[in-house]
């Protein structure tokens, strides 16, 4: 195997400086979308309209949205490519879903209006890591 061929590792130093001169969002996406590829999700970014997919990421915002006179649980999950709107229908609330909550959702997505929304999704709730 040549040296072109492998992939280039950064150094203890380089890592420690990167990390030094990134803002806490830039570090935050980046554990973000380390947790997704570690979970064999797709990242938000590259989902397409109707595609079946697993989605892992944290939970931004929960909010209960009336749609055709029923209550939406609307709930905002990004994972640092991305956001992508969960709606549970004629929900109010699920219990374990909260903001800052780490989830993996199962789905087809929808893209609507530039947004991406997944209707119904199964999930899955991590342990929270609190300190």
């Amino acid at each position: 195997m040549t040296s072109d061929t492998r992939p280039v590792k950064e150094s203890r130093l380089a890592r420690a400086l990167r990390r030094l001169a990134s803002s806490n969002a830039e570090l935050e996406s980046e554990e973000l979308q380390q947790q997704v590829r570690d979970e064999g999700a797709v990242p938000i970014q590259t989902c397409e309209d109707r595609q079946q997919v697993a989605l892992t990421g944290t939970v931004a915002t929960v909010t209960i949205t009336p749609r055709g006179g029923h209550p939406a649980l609307e709930v905002e999950l990004r994972d640092g490519s991305g956001a992508v709107t969960l709606l549970w229908l004629g929900r109010r609330q699920i219990p374990g879903i909260d903001p800052g909550r780490t989830i993996k959702v199962w789905g087809r997505i929808s893209c609507h209006e530039g947004r991406r929304l997944m209707y119904n999704p199964r999930y899955e709730l991590f342990c929270t890591q609190r300190s």
